[in-house]
């Protein structure tokens, strides 16, 4: 029999105890035995490997065992290599600590202090049992002379093992790990699977082949708290991804001062439903961390493509200091999938110490400022300062520049970057009749709600420079323009080359944008179908009644509707209005109306528009909608009611997602509201936060599991003894539902079950301790939604 070059342990065993009690040591060799066909003259039974019981280690090719090596062991590694000479498969474990070894071929090392740093592993295939009820314990742990950093890279595998390499002199770089676990350079708990089976196939370069695609994950927090041992980590090579836990920062990265992300168009960092987090709090992330592969991003990725971060449904106060935007993702020109942060009160310490600038007016704005904080508005009388913003880099804040005389804006040729939290358009250039082009030439832009950027009302030939397309004037390279991702909205972009499309009336269209007393009579008050990007804000000065009297002719709005910034305590103004149609890339918007106690919105049904946005509505107590119907109760009516043809207008295939919140405590949604939305075929992604309202309750609804009953308010869980008749005819939950300890193998009945909305942060859904469950199938359901997803 030839020796192997390749090691394959087969450690089914999840922890290898010091076994001090020989009963115990027996037990859990047996419990090994128990689960495999077995020679018997291939078992080693000993307790303690020495120069006595070495003798007795078994000649054959597949050895059972729990082999134990520590202070009693009277061997060198050569004796104990000659010996193991014939195993190519070690089916058990090893246990090999405080030992005088100085070198070792495939074992698992721990306290040891003479280990030296310069040996070399063979390649190992190291696999747990396959079926995954207990995995196996592999641990290369505080040997401060080794280094382990050989185990991280191929040739070695590790399969259905339970693995743990820290305190040597170098530990590993991240791997993969399973859902509860954790990996870094300092890792523990991984899990890969998919390795041959075939053990005399495994070669060193089949081992590489298949090795290299699993360690390009660096650390995956899921459900985990006790952080502690991630001191020490300086690397991260992978994907970042901390969700599920109760995490207040990320303080424990204190020593990263690399990270490394592949080359992907997937989130490569996602801090997600950690409900504690209020900061970041990565200590060296503004002064000393570099992220490889972004600065030379020329050479690595493509000009088109950001790194992408994802940071989503953290506690309602985090925020970002300007400081952490300055030096690490402005630096590294960051790109966010979701961003649910605010604008820190304090700014941080920047890398190199430049002073902010609070923006009151432009009049009190020092001159040669870099960095504005707050929101900068260039407005009338102002044209003789804008000269001041020659040297702002750094924005953080929407840009707002309306009423004024200006012919160009030229003076923001160095502002590159902008940081905005706030609901609003990111830029809003509205009303200046002499404007001709605006420079920007923006690199990177972090906002939180969207990327719109309106003009609106200026000079008919503010594009001309641009070739008629709606942006910034002067953009010299394409690659910025790509990274910015920018969605230009407004009048002067797309409203004439919309109406001509659905040949609106000419005596229909309101042809500017913002609704004042000034401009009111041009409102087309006789019309029932209405062409307009009707814009209600802080500048409009009619009273709810004059909107009233202005709109209670239009049953239909082509265009687009905003009601930003308003003191009206209601939207009933619009109450008559039954459909509204947007044009490509616009939407519904109600944001901050402070005063507003309900949308009122009484007939509206039909919407075909990229989105439905309400938010930052502080007082907002219920939405009144009371005429959006589901499509089984309107089925005399000829087009579907009720949103569920909600569609976005550039593409009808395309999802659209549906935002609502509000500040106020008792705000609230009807369960009928809920059923409408939750019903929307087109609707990709849910942002509604709240509570229910009280109901009226009917045979429909009710609030306990009733025969009959299809929606019920309240939150459900099965087990042993609940009465699954009770809930057979259940369609809708509105609530989370918990199927818990029972004896069910599957789902069936639940067959009705379509919907379940839970406005909490519990899941939607649980499904847990079932252990006869083999099927996990809802056979009819269709949508999910809770803030905890």
């Amino acid at each position: 029999m030839r020796t192997r070059d390749h090691i394959v342990l087969f450690l089914i065993f999840l922890q290898l105890t010091a076994h001090s009690c020989p009963k115990k040591f027996y037990a859990d060799l047996q419990y090994i035995l128990d689960r495999y066909n077995y020679e018997p003259e291939c078992v080693f039974n000993q307790t303690v490997l020495t120069s006595e019981t070495i003798k007795l280690f078994p000649k054959c090719e597949i050895v059972f065992a729990i082999i134990v090596i520590n202070k009693k062991t009277d061997l060198t590694s050569s004796q104990i290599k000659k010996y193991f000479k014939k195993m190519g498969v070690l089916v058990g474990g090893f246990k090999i600590q405080n030992s005088n070894l100085t070198d070792l071929h495939g074992v698992y090392i721990k306290n040891n202090g003479n280990l030296k740093s310069g040996f070399k592993l063979p390649a190992i295939f190291i696999s747990g049992n396959e079926d995954g009820d207990q995995n196996c314990r592999f641990e290369v742990k505080n040997n401060p002379k080794l280094n382990a950093g050989m185990m991280c890279d191929s040739p070695y595998l590790i399969s259905d093992t339970d693995v743990k390499v820290v305190g040597n002199l170098k530990n590993c770089g991240g791997l993969k790990v399973d859902n509860t676990t954790i990996t870094t350079k300092d890792f523990d708990n991984i899990t890969t699977t998919d390795f041959p089976t075939d053990n005399d196939n495994v070669t060193e370069n089949l081992l590489i082949d298949i090795a290299e695609p699993n360690f390009t994950q660096g650390l995956q927090l899921k459900g985990v708290n006790d952080t502690s041992y991630l001191s020490t980590v300086t690397e991260i090579k992978g994907i970042i991804d901390i969700q599920n836990t109760n995490l207040q920062n990320l303080s424990f990265l204190k020593s990263v001062r690399f990270l490394e992300f592949p080359n992907t168009t997937n989130v490569v960092f996602n801090l997600k439903n950690n409900p504690e987090m209020t900061r970041l709090g990565f200590p060296n992330i503004s002064s000393s961390c570099y992220i490889s592969g972004i600065q030379n991003i020329g050479t690595n990725k493509s000009p088109n493509t950001n790194f992408w971060f994802n940071i989503e449904n953290l506690h309602p106060e985090f925020c970002l200091t300007p400081a952490e935007l300055v030096d690490f993702f402005f630096r590294h020109d960051i790109s966010f999938l979701n961003i649910h942060a605010k604008l820190c009160n304090e700014t941080g310490k920047l890398l190199f110490d430049t002073p902010f600038c609070r923006f009151e007016s432009m009049k009190k704005l020092p001159n040669n400022c870099n960095f504005i904080l707050g929101d900068l508005i260039i407005e009338e009388g102002d044209e003789m300062d804008v000269v001041k913003l020659d040297t702002v880099w750094y924005l953080f804040g929407c840009l707002i520049i309306r009423n004024t005389k200006l012919k160009t804006m030229n003076h923001l040729a160095n502002l590159f970057r902008v940081a905005y939290f706030g609901p609003n358009p990111v830029i809003q250039i509205f009303s200046n009749p002499n404007l001709k082009e605006v420079k920007i030439p923006l690199m990177n832009v972090i906002t939180r709600y969207n990327r719109d950027v309106l003009f609106q009302d200026n000079l008919p030939g503010i594009f001309n420079k641009t070739g008629g397309v709606c942006g910034f004037t002067d953009v010299f390279n394409v690659y910025l323009l790509n990274r910015t991702h920018l969605n230009y909205i407004g009048g002067d972009c797309d409203i004439n080359t919309f109406i001509t499309e659905k040949s609106c009336d000419p005596k229909c269209i309101f042809p500017t944008q913002n609704l004042t007393t000034k401009t009111m009579e041009q409102f087309p008050k006789n019309c029932s179908t209405v062409c307009s990007e009707l814009l209600i804000n802080e500048n409009c000065d009619l009273s709810e009644e004059q909107l009233t009297s202005l709109f209670s002719n239009m049953k239909k709005l082509i265009g687009s509707l905003a009601v930003i910034s308003t003191k009206y305590t209601s939207g009933k103004f619009l109450a008559g209005l039954e459909s509204i149609e947007c044009g490509n890339d616009s939407e519904i918007t109600f944001v901050d109306n402070n005063e507003m106690l309900e949308l009122g919105l009484l007939n509206l049904s039909i919407i075909n528009c990229k989105g439905f946005t309400v938010s930052g509505n502080k007082k907002l107590e219920k939405l009144n909608m009371p005429n959006i119907k589901s499509k089984c109760a309107l089925l005399t009516i000829e087009i579907s009611a009720g949103f569920q043809n909600m569609t976005n207008p550039s593409d009808p295939m395309k999802k659209v997602d549906i935002s609502i919140s509000s500040d106020f405590p008792s705000f609230c949604i009807t369960t009928q509201e809920m059923y409408n939305f939750m019903s929307i075929d087109t609707a990709d992604n849910y942002f509604i936060f709240g509570k229910y309202c009280e109901p009226i309750l009917d045979n429909k609804l009710c609030k306990e599991p009733t025969n009959g009953c299809t929606q019920l308010l309240g939150n459900i869980e099965t087990g042993t003894n609940f009465d699954l008749e009770s809930i057979k005819s259940m369609e809708t939950i509105f609530g989370n539902f918990v199927i818990n300890g029972s004896d069910l193998t599957n789902l069936k009945c639940f067959e009705n079950l379509k919907y379940v909305a839970e406005m909490g942060n519990k899941p939607a859904i649980i499904i847990e301790r079932n252990k006869k469950m083999t099927n996990f199938t809802f056979s009819k359901l269709r949508r999910i939604h809770s803030n905890a997803n």
